[in-house]
């Protein structure tokens, strides 16, 4: 099973907290982070970022943030009683991440992920002007947000994000997205951030 969502840092930094203090490494000054020195889920549960989210699939976790521009994600293996455990927390519980946290945050970072340095370069993405929405829609872009009045898109390509601009105008706002950009020239592309955390 798929869980994923946004970590409501509010309920559980009072935990990161005291886990920080707790050990030589505290990574709530946000001047001196240093992705290097995340060495467990607490670790970066503590960063203090723009934008947090998670994701986890059977024993596989990811936790990803975004911290002024630059992004990361931090891969977790769940042993099984753990993972078993988290698929058994309901995510309408208002208490769900104070308890997943409780659940993982002793656990090792397995592997950590800078996504500025693995998106597709500006030089690649200029390739991609001239081309058609279309042609994102067929290599396996996906719409995340669009907005048919300023024809400005966000998609998702594995686990980056990129803001499109088509060259183009809708008269009918009933369109399906994805049709109203099929014709429609790139005018545009840049990397904007997290996609599918979990995609490789």
């Amino acid at each position: 099973m798929k869980k994923t969502g946004k970590m409501l840092l509010a309920a559980v930094m009072s935990l990161t907290l005291a886990s920080a203090c707790s050990t030589q490494n505290s990574n709530t000054d946000t001047d001196a982070f240093d992705p290097a020195s995340i060495k467990t889920v607490a670790d970066a549960f503590a960063v203090e970022a723009g934008t947090t989210e998670w994701s986890q699939s059977e024993n596989k976790f990811v936790y990803a943030i975004d911290k002024d521009g630059e992004c990361y994600r931090f891969f977790v293996e769940l042993p099984k009683e753990t993972a078993e455990a988290v698929d058994q927390l309901s995510i309408m519980d208002e208490d769900h991440d104070e308890k997943l946290y409780k659940l993982i945050s002793a656990l090792p970072i397995a592997r950590t992920e800078h996504l500025n340095e693995t998106a597709m370069s500006q030089d690649e993405l200029g390739k991609l002007i001239g081309k058609t929405g279309g042609d994102l829609l067929d290599a396996g872009w996906i719409v995340w947000i669009s907005d048919l009045n300023t024809m400005e898109y966000n998609f998702h390509y594995g686990p980056h994000s990129y803001n499109v601009a088509f060259d183009g105008k809708v008269d009918n706002f009933d369109v399906d997205p994805e049709e109203a950009i099929r014709t429609m020239k790139i005018k545009s592309v840049i990397f904007a951030g997290l996609g599918d955390i979990l995609a490789e």
